[in-house]
């Protein structure tokens, strides 16, 4: 039987993208912390490679990585229907209802529950090391979340697309 509805996103291109991103945020949070001289920016100097920069454990410096995925996935989400690796690996993410590009009230949610809840407890447990073992727990837990609710759903939307009312497909 040929399939009529959408193709859905396959779970290791979806883990794909997401691993692009993160590197991508990553180093723009690097270059943004450095030029804003955040604190948690650890500056380094060596006399025979010059001056390097390396992110550290800070509360700061996590609530720039906050910022700049969000930033990224939302606009990639309302812009273009898909981060820039999403797009480079064949994924749009689009409203459940249709090839549309999500609202920003679910592109933000999507964020908040993909990407927030983690940021929010990693800022915690930074800004307080005598619960990091638990924070760093819940930011397990809620990793399994997102993958099992993703594996085991027939339509492959997660928890995070589940509220957002969001669909991952192929072109």
């Amino acid at each position: 039987p040929v399939p009529t509805g959408p193709m859905l996103a396959r779970f290791g291109r979806r883990v794909g993208a997401l691993i692009i991103d993160s590197f991508v945020i990553g180093s723009v949070s690097l270059v943004v912390g450095a030029i804003a001289n955040v604190p948690g920016l650890a500056q380094t100097t060596s006399s025979n490679t010059g001056t390097t920069y390396m992110l550290t454990n800070s509360g700061w410096s996590s609530l720039l990585v906050a910022i700049v995925s969000g930033l990224y996935c939302i606009g990639g989400w309302l812009v273009w229907s898909g981060t820039p690796a999403q797009r480079l690996l064949g994924i749009h993410v689009y409203r459940f209802t249709g090839p549309q590009a999500l609202a920003f009230e679910a592109a933000a949610l999507r964020w908040v529950l993909l990407f927030g809840i983690d940021s929010v407890l990693g800022t915690l447990a930074v800004v307080s090391p005598s619960l990091q073992g638990s924070l760093g727990l819940g930011q397990l837990a809620w990793l399994v979340a997102l993958i099992v609710t993703t594996w085991q759903s027939p339509t492959k939307q997660g928890i995070h697309d589940r509220y957002a009312g969001s669909l991952v497909v192929r072109n």
